[in-house]
Protein backbone atom coordinates (compact mmCIF):
# COMPACT_ATOMS: atom_id res chain seq x y z
CA UNK A 1 0.00 0.00 0.00
CA UNK A 2 1.20 3.35 -0.79
CA UNK A 3 0.90 4.43 3.23
CA UNK A 4 3.77 2.09 3.44
CA UNK A 5 6.37 4.83 2.42
CA UNK A 6 4.32 7.88 3.67
CA UNK A 7 5.27 10.03 6.70
CA UNK A 8 3.95 13.15 8.57
CA UNK A 9 5.46 15.48 5.50
CA UNK A 10 4.57 15.47 2.17
CA UNK A 11 6.48 12.43 -0.17
CA UNK A 12 7.59 13.22 -3.06
CA UNK A 13 8.30 10.73 -5.99
CA UNK A 14 10.13 12.52 -8.71
CA UNK A 15 9.46 10.14 -11.70
CA UNK A 16 11.77 12.30 -14.04
CA UNK A 17 15.67 11.95 -12.66
CA UNK A 18 19.31 11.76 -14.51
CA UNK A 19 21.68 10.02 -12.64
CA UNK A 20 25.30 10.00 -13.98
CA UNK A 21 28.74 8.36 -13.57
CA UNK A 22 31.30 9.67 -16.34
CA UNK A 23 33.55 7.22 -15.33
CA UNK A 24 31.95 4.68 -16.14
CA UNK A 25 29.01 5.36 -19.03
CA UNK A 26 28.93 7.14 -21.92
CA UNK A 27 27.13 10.01 -22.28
CA UNK A 28 28.02 11.23 -25.92
CA UNK A 29 25.13 13.88 -25.26
CA UNK A 30 26.86 15.45 -22.24
CA UNK A 31 30.32 15.90 -24.30
CA UNK A 32 31.36 19.36 -25.08
CA UNK A 33 32.06 18.31 -28.73
CA UNK A 34 28.41 16.87 -29.15
CA UNK A 35 24.99 18.37 -29.59
CA UNK A 36 22.75 19.73 -27.63
CA UNK A 37 25.00 22.80 -28.02
CA UNK A 38 23.50 24.44 -24.91
CA UNK A 39 25.69 27.83 -23.61
CA UNK A 40 25.70 26.51 -19.60
CA UNK A 41 26.10 23.21 -20.59
CA UNK A 42 28.73 22.73 -17.91
CA UNK A 43 26.81 23.11 -15.40
CA UNK A 44 25.52 19.28 -15.81
CA UNK A 45 28.76 17.64 -17.11
CA UNK A 46 29.59 15.62 -13.62
CA UNK A 47 28.73 12.89 -11.52
CA UNK A 48 25.08 13.01 -9.90
CA UNK A 49 24.37 10.54 -7.61
CA UNK A 50 20.88 9.66 -5.10
CA UNK A 51 22.17 11.61 -2.88
CA UNK A 52 21.95 14.77 -4.58
CA UNK A 53 18.39 14.38 -4.81
CA UNK A 54 17.80 16.71 -1.30
CA UNK A 55 14.75 17.85 -0.38
CA UNK A 56 13.89 21.07 2.16
CA UNK A 57 12.81 19.40 5.49
CA UNK A 58 9.27 19.72 5.00
CA UNK A 59 9.42 17.53 2.12
CA UNK A 60 10.28 13.67 1.75
CA UNK A 61 11.63 12.35 -0.98
CA UNK A 62 9.86 8.64 -0.98
CA UNK A 63 11.20 7.10 -4.09
CA UNK A 64 12.02 8.20 -7.46
CA UNK A 65 12.04 7.13 -11.30
CA UNK A 66 15.12 7.05 -13.34
CA UNK A 67 14.85 7.87 -16.97
CA UNK A 68 17.97 6.99 -19.16
CA UNK A 69 20.86 8.95 -19.79
CA UNK A 70 22.65 7.68 -22.46
CA UNK A 71 24.60 5.52 -20.12
CA UNK A 72 25.30 2.84 -23.01
CA UNK A 73 22.61 2.76 -25.84
CA UNK A 74 24.31 -0.63 -27.00
CA UNK A 75 24.20 -2.22 -23.65
CA UNK A 76 21.50 -0.38 -22.03
CA UNK A 77 20.89 -2.78 -19.45
CA UNK A 78 24.49 -1.78 -18.06
CA UNK A 79 22.67 0.99 -16.79
CA UNK A 80 20.20 -0.62 -14.67
CA UNK A 81 23.18 -3.00 -13.17
CA UNK A 82 24.94 0.09 -12.04
CA UNK A 83 21.87 2.28 -10.52
CA UNK A 84 20.32 -0.90 -8.87
CA UNK A 85 24.37 -1.54 -7.60
CA UNK A 86 24.57 2.18 -6.42
CA UNK A 87 21.01 3.56 -5.24
CA UNK A 88 19.09 2.74 -1.64
CA UNK A 89 16.15 4.53 -2.33
CA UNK A 90 12.98 2.95 -4.07
CA UNK A 91 12.97 3.71 -7.35
CA UNK A 92 12.16 2.32 -11.04
CA UNK A 93 13.78 2.44 -13.92
CA UNK A 94 12.93 3.71 -17.71
CA UNK A 95 15.66 2.13 -19.56
CA UNK A 96 16.86 2.71 -23.48
CA UNK A 97 15.62 0.91 -26.32
CA UNK A 98 15.73 1.23 -29.98
CA UNK A 99 12.40 0.56 -31.12
CA UNK A 100 13.62 0.55 -34.87
CA UNK A 101 15.31 -2.88 -34.31
CA UNK A 102 14.05 -6.11 -35.53
CA UNK A 103 11.36 -7.62 -33.41
CA UNK A 104 13.33 -10.82 -31.88
CA UNK A 105 16.22 -8.45 -31.14
CA UNK A 106 14.07 -6.25 -29.47
CA UNK A 107 12.47 -8.88 -27.83
CA UNK A 108 15.97 -10.55 -26.69
CA UNK A 109 16.80 -6.49 -25.13
CA UNK A 110 13.74 -6.82 -23.25
CA UNK A 111 14.15 -9.85 -21.58
CA UNK A 112 17.77 -9.08 -20.58
CA UNK A 113 16.40 -5.54 -18.86
CA UNK A 114 13.51 -7.62 -17.44
CA UNK A 115 16.09 -9.14 -15.15
CA UNK A 116 16.36 -6.43 -13.14
CA UNK A 117 13.85 -5.45 -10.50
CA UNK A 118 13.84 -1.67 -11.01
CA UNK A 119 12.89 -2.03 -14.40
CA UNK A 120 9.40 -0.83 -15.31
CA UNK A 121 9.68 -0.04 -19.44
CA UNK A 122 11.97 2.07 -22.31
CA UNK A 123 12.07 5.16 -23.15
CA UNK A 124 12.78 6.09 -27.16
CA UNK A 125 13.27 10.09 -27.97
CA UNK A 126 11.81 10.93 -31.71
CA UNK A 127 14.33 13.36 -33.20
CA UNK A 128 12.94 16.04 -35.75
CA UNK A 129 15.10 14.41 -38.28
CA UNK A 130 13.92 10.72 -38.46
CA UNK A 131 10.44 10.94 -36.79
CA UNK A 132 8.02 10.42 -39.37
CA UNK A 133 10.18 7.22 -40.82
CA UNK A 134 10.51 5.79 -37.50
CA UNK A 135 6.39 6.03 -36.96
CA UNK A 136 6.17 4.76 -40.03
CA UNK A 137 8.23 1.76 -39.55
CA UNK A 138 5.80 -1.47 -39.21
CA UNK A 139 8.62 -3.03 -36.78
CA UNK A 140 7.80 -0.34 -34.37
CA UNK A 141 4.41 -1.29 -33.89
CA UNK A 142 5.00 -4.60 -33.52
CA UNK A 143 8.16 -3.52 -30.67
CA UNK A 144 5.64 -1.67 -28.76
CA UNK A 145 2.80 -4.17 -29.12
CA UNK A 146 5.31 -6.44 -27.45
CA UNK A 147 5.73 -3.83 -24.55
CA UNK A 148 1.82 -3.78 -24.17
CA UNK A 149 1.82 -7.51 -23.70
CA UNK A 150 4.42 -7.01 -21.23
CA UNK A 151 2.63 -4.79 -19.23
CA UNK A 152 5.69 -2.45 -19.52
CA UNK A 153 5.47 1.43 -20.06
CA UNK A 154 6.47 3.11 -23.00
CA UNK A 155 7.79 6.80 -22.36
CA UNK A 156 7.33 9.08 -25.39
CA UNK A 157 9.75 12.11 -25.29
CA UNK A 158 8.74 14.32 -28.85
CA UNK A 159 7.50 18.27 -29.03
CA UNK A 160 3.70 18.12 -29.96
CA UNK A 161 4.20 20.72 -32.77
CA UNK A 162 4.79 18.11 -35.57
CA UNK A 163 1.18 17.65 -36.66
CA UNK A 164 2.14 14.71 -38.87
CA UNK A 165 4.14 12.76 -36.36
CA UNK A 166 1.36 13.35 -33.58
CA UNK A 167 -1.38 11.91 -36.09
CA UNK A 168 0.82 8.54 -36.41
CA UNK A 169 1.75 8.54 -32.58
CA UNK A 170 -2.47 8.97 -32.38
CA UNK A 171 -2.71 5.75 -34.88
CA UNK A 172 -0.30 3.98 -33.05
CA UNK A 173 -2.16 4.25 -30.08
CA UNK A 174 -5.09 3.35 -31.34
CA UNK A 175 -3.65 0.25 -32.59
CA UNK A 176 -2.38 -0.52 -29.47
CA UNK A 177 -5.31 0.46 -26.57
CA UNK A 178 -3.34 -1.63 -24.02
CA UNK A 179 -0.21 0.23 -24.09
CA UNK A 180 1.09 1.99 -21.09
CA UNK A 181 2.21 5.41 -22.65
CA UNK A 182 3.61 8.27 -20.12
CA UNK A 183 4.33 11.66 -22.00
CA UNK A 184 7.76 13.28 -21.29
CA UNK A 185 7.69 16.69 -20.23
CA UNK A 186 4.14 17.56 -21.22
CA UNK A 187 5.37 17.51 -24.81
CA UNK A 188 7.21 20.47 -24.73
CA UNK A 189 4.50 22.93 -24.82
CA UNK A 190 6.03 26.63 -25.97
CA UNK A 191 5.32 29.67 -23.36
CA UNK A 192 5.97 32.73 -25.81
CA UNK A 193 3.73 31.42 -28.45
CA UNK A 194 0.16 31.26 -28.33
CA UNK A 195 -1.03 29.51 -32.12
CA UNK A 196 1.81 26.52 -30.27
CA UNK A 197 0.13 26.81 -27.21
CA UNK A 198 -3.37 26.11 -28.82
CA UNK A 199 -1.78 23.45 -30.94
CA UNK A 200 -0.63 21.48 -27.66
CA UNK A 201 -3.51 21.97 -25.94
CA UNK A 202 -5.60 19.85 -29.13
CA UNK A 203 -3.03 17.35 -29.18
CA UNK A 204 -3.31 17.47 -25.21
CA UNK A 205 -6.50 16.69 -25.48
CA UNK A 206 -6.54 14.15 -28.21
CA UNK A 207 -3.68 12.38 -26.53
CA UNK A 208 -6.38 12.27 -23.25
CA UNK A 209 -8.53 10.05 -24.92
CA UNK A 210 -6.39 7.10 -24.52
CA UNK A 211 -7.09 6.01 -20.83
CA UNK A 212 -3.33 4.10 -20.59
CA UNK A 213 -2.02 7.09 -21.08
CA UNK A 214 -0.26 9.97 -18.92
CA UNK A 215 1.56 12.70 -18.78
CA UNK A 216 4.41 14.33 -16.89
CA UNK A 217 4.78 17.99 -16.42
CA UNK A 218 8.74 18.73 -15.81
CA UNK A 219 11.39 20.05 -17.96
CA UNK A 220 10.44 23.47 -18.35
CA UNK A 221 14.06 24.52 -18.42
CA UNK A 222 14.24 23.08 -21.79
CA UNK A 223 11.94 25.10 -23.17
CA UNK A 224 12.90 29.01 -21.29
CA UNK A 225 15.75 29.05 -18.42
CA UNK A 226 13.56 31.30 -16.84
CA UNK A 227 10.28 30.38 -16.97
CA UNK A 228 7.48 31.46 -14.72
CA UNK A 229 4.66 30.05 -11.71
CA UNK A 230 2.38 31.19 -13.71
CA UNK A 231 3.28 29.60 -16.89
CA UNK A 232 3.51 26.35 -15.12
CA UNK A 233 0.25 26.58 -13.96
CA UNK A 234 -1.24 27.20 -17.44
CA UNK A 235 -0.10 23.61 -18.29
CA UNK A 236 -0.74 21.71 -15.39
CA UNK A 237 -4.27 23.21 -15.05
CA UNK A 238 -4.66 21.91 -19.17
CA UNK A 239 -3.16 18.94 -18.38
CA UNK A 240 -5.63 18.33 -15.26
CA UNK A 241 -8.60 19.27 -17.59
CA UNK A 242 -7.55 16.77 -20.10
CA UNK A 243 -6.29 14.07 -18.42
CA UNK A 244 -7.58 14.17 -14.67
CA UNK A 245 -6.55 14.20 -11.52
CA UNK A 246 -5.22 10.44 -11.79
CA UNK A 247 -2.92 10.68 -15.21
CA UNK A 248 -0.84 13.75 -14.27
CA UNK A 249 1.86 13.95 -12.46
CA UNK A 250 5.03 16.78 -11.31
CA UNK A 251 8.54 16.04 -12.30
CA UNK A 252 11.89 17.39 -12.21
CA UNK A 253 14.36 16.44 -15.25
CA UNK A 254 17.10 16.69 -12.42
CA UNK A 255 19.88 17.70 -12.68
CA UNK A 256 18.82 19.74 -15.91
CA UNK A 257 16.66 21.64 -13.80
CA UNK A 258 20.17 23.44 -12.20
CA UNK A 259 20.00 25.31 -15.22
CA UNK A 260 16.88 26.93 -13.69
CA UNK A 261 17.67 26.61 -9.69
CA UNK A 262 18.83 23.95 -7.25
CA UNK A 263 16.73 20.70 -6.93
CA UNK A 264 15.24 21.74 -3.28
CA UNK A 265 13.72 24.89 -4.74
CA UNK A 266 12.72 23.48 -7.30
CA UNK A 267 9.89 21.40 -5.66
CA UNK A 268 9.57 23.92 -2.94
CA UNK A 269 8.40 26.24 -5.78
CA UNK A 270 5.52 23.62 -7.28
CA UNK A 271 4.33 22.80 -2.75
CA UNK A 272 4.41 27.07 -2.48
CA UNK A 273 3.72 28.45 -5.78
CA UNK A 274 1.07 26.33 -8.03
CA UNK A 275 -2.49 27.15 -6.62
CA UNK A 276 -3.16 23.59 -6.23
CA UNK A 277 -5.44 21.89 -3.14
CA UNK A 278 -3.42 19.93 -0.75
CA UNK A 279 -5.06 16.18 -1.93
CA UNK A 280 -4.56 17.05 -5.23
CA UNK A 281 -1.12 18.09 -3.99
CA UNK A 282 -0.38 14.93 -2.88
CA UNK A 283 -1.84 13.09 -6.30
CA UNK A 284 0.38 14.61 -7.96
CA UNK A 285 3.07 14.31 -6.26
CA UNK A 286 3.58 11.09 -4.92
CA UNK A 287 0.41 9.21 -5.41
CA UNK A 288 -0.15 8.95 -8.77
CA UNK A 289 3.72 8.54 -9.56
CA UNK A 290 3.68 5.41 -6.71
CA UNK A 291 0.82 3.37 -9.32
CA UNK A 292 1.96 4.07 -12.27
CA UNK A 293 5.09 3.12 -12.15
CA UNK A 294 4.32 0.05 -10.19
CA UNK A 295 5.61 1.23 -6.69
CA UNK A 296 2.99 -0.94 -5.28
CA UNK A 297 4.16 -4.31 -7.15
Amino acid sequence: MAEDIQSTKLNIIDPHIHLFDLSQGDYHWLKSANPPFWPDKNLIQQNFSEADLSLSDNLQLAGFVHIEAGFDNKQPWRELHWLEQTCNLPFRSIAFIDINQSPINFALELTKLSQFSSFVGVRYIFEDDNILTTLSNEQVLTNLQLLAERTLIFELQMPFDNIDAVKLISLLLTQLPKLKVIINHAGFPEPDSESQFKQWQAVIQQFSQFSCCAIKCSGWEMQNRHYTVNWQQKVINHSLACFGEDRVMLASNFPLTLFSQPYPAYWQAYVEQLTLAPKLLEKLCFTNSYHWYHFDS
